[in-house]
């Protein structure tokens, strides 16, 4: 992966709720605080948010922003992120698929 080491980066989970379920899994991701204890784990995150697909009705994204790569990398190996994803795993009809995006500041590519 070509890793951006002072660029904020944006990290993308797409994940869908078992059938017609997905008002059950957004409940579960709030009540449980997910994205504060995102917050209060890692000093490293900025912002985010949570999507709802409008072509999908089981889709949801959840979008992260991060100072940098290393703060998303804590993200990754922190127990906090096991806890929520064991949590939540029961409301899932499958594995969320990630995606991770070095966020470009003006016309040119992110340097390495």
């Amino acid at each position: 992966m070509n890793e951006h080491p002072s660029t904020c980066v944006r990290s993308t989970l797409t994940a869908k709720s078992m059938p017609r379920q997905r008002e059950q899994l957004l409940a579960a991701f709030f009540q449980r605080r997910v994205l504060q204890e995102c917050q209060e784990a890692i000093p490293g995150f900025l912002s985010a948010e949570v999507l709802l697909s409008l072509t999908d009705a089981d889709e949801l994204q959840i979008s992260v922003l991060w100072r940098d790569h290393a703060a998303w990398q804590a993200w990754q190996d922190s127990a906090v992120r096991l806890q929520q994803a064991q949590h939540l795993a029961p409301l899932l009809a499958c594995a969320p698929v990630g995606q991770l995006f070095a966020v470009a500041t003006d016309a040119a590519e992110p340097k390495a």
